[in-house]
């Protein structure tokens, strides 16, 4: 938010005075070599670590994210702070004209407890029908790591990649989220949980639900509502299977920081998450390799990058303790719990559901997302597949946007859906 010349100055201070790094902390080669990271991990670590430490935790402010004084009186729903985000401290492909703030509000988890959230309000300069009231669509981010300074609201970008930009530039204004456990750290982030993180979409503004690989997943296993609808891009459903289904595939183990994302990576977020949502659960079956790796992502706070780069010079061998006798079972549990937090299609939805899918994608799996979308519309669920021939996971964002932003045009406008299941190929 624009603000005059005294105003901005004070802010910049302000921040100077109160904010602190929280993510993607400086790790030292000794350091580094206590938790089994060799040269070869620590170059990938330092690498991801740079890339990381220009990204995230910039505007992170602890006064700001530590849970309200009004939080234990409140309800679902509730907002609990709102601060105007100078736009002198935003960067990156946010776009101009934007004006944002960040919030704090009330969410529940897994369990029914109740959980402060924290996220960010973005409003266009104008909107379709140039008049004060702003149409809005509730965004859910991709990946961003699972600690809290990984929080896309204290982020200079907002974790803006091409995704919900389209959302402003259209004239909507966004609420987007952060999920429980980022930027607010009164839990720990339940990362795979799906029906957790939608919880904290649905609470944050009942709307349109527009969201991305993991926010895919999570809007598209939103709870019963009034609300227009589903855009669910490349979603992260049934996680159990897609690591199951990569590790069958080499071409999906890269190593190439910044560029590519590891599996080995992706399972390391997803153990963190079970890890917080079941403290008591051991995973035994993990070699104590990985175990290390783990323990030092935690250590360094790590965020996307940094968190991937742990993995990069690591194998099978490396990940799973093979010598354990009962390592295929433990594995098989593992895989059930995680399909079961990530499920989607198991009831009818209210709204009907849009699925945009890259079929080149090694990250979430089309194969996976085929089979959501079948036991989605066997659930009596309206629900539409988009196949983009060629596409990896990133770009099937900016691919379907005309598709996409016509069909959330269409909700707002009430115009009537074709209803039923309908699955089409796009190609170039």
């Amino acid at each position: 938010m624009k603000q005059g010349r005294s105003s901005a100055c004070s802010a910049r201070l302000w921040l100077a005075v109160t904010s602190s790094q929280v993510a993607n902390l400086n790790i030292s080669a000794n350091v580094a070599s206590e938790y089994g990271c060799n040269a070869t991990c620590y170059k990938a670590l330092s690498a991801g670590l740079a890339i990381d430490a220009a990204a995230y935790g910039a505007l992170y402010n602890e006064d700001f994210y530590a849970t309200a004084d009004n939080f234990s009186a409140s309800v679902p729903g509730d907002i609990l702070k709102f601060q105007p985000i100078n736009s002198d401290d935003l960067s990156g492909s946010v776009p101009k004209g934007t004006t944002a703030y960040r919030l704090q509000y009330t969410s529940i988890d897994l369990f029914g407890n109740k959980v402060p959230v924290t996220g960010f309000v973005a409003f266009p300069y104008a909107n379709r029908t140039n008049v004060h009231l702003f149409q809005t669509v509730a965004w859910a981010h991709g990946t961003s790591g699972v600690f809290k300074g990984c929080a896309p609201s204290v982020m200079p970008s907002l974790y803006e990649y091409a995704s919900w930009s389209h959302l402003i530039d259209r004239g909507y204004t966004v609420v987007a989220i952060d999920y429980a456990g980022l930027g607010n750290d009164n839990t720990g982030h339940p990362y795979v949980a799906l029906s957790a993180h939608a919880n904290d979409v649905f609470y944050s503004v009942a709307a349109m639900s527009v969201g991305y690989s993991q926010g895919g997943g999570t809007v598209y296993s939103a709870p019963a509502g009034k609300y227009l609808g589903t855009i669910a891009q490349a979603p992260g459903v049934f996680m159990g299977s897609t690591a199951l289904a990569a590790s069958e595939s080499p071409k999906n183990f890269t190593s190439d920081v910044g560029s590519s994302r590891s599996v080995f990576g992706e399972l390391g977020w997803a153990l963190i998450g079970v890890q917080n949502i079941y403290p008591n659960k051991t995973v035994d079956w993990i070699d104590s390799t990985f175990k290390k790796r783990l323990e030092l992502a935690k250590k360094a706070q790590a965020c996307y990058a940094s968190m991937e780069s742990l993995a990069t010079d690591l194998n099978i061998n490396h990940i799973v303790s093979l010598s354990a006798n009962t390592t295929a079972e433990q594995a098989q549990r593992i895989i059930s719990l995680l399909d079961e937090l990530s499920a989607v299609g198991v009831k009818k939805s209210c709204q009907p559901i849009l699925v945009v899918q890259g079929l080149e994608d090694v990250s979430v799996l089309p194969q996976v997302v085929e089979s959501a979308y079948n036991a989605t519309c066997q659930a009596g669920s309206e629900v539409h597949l988009q196949l983009y021939l060629g596409l990896d996971h990133d770009l099937v964002i900016p691919a379907s946007a005309p598709y996409f932003l016509q069909r959330m045009d269409d909700r707002f406008d009430s115009v009537a859906t074709q209803g039923g299941c309908s699955r089409e190929t796009v190609e170039p």
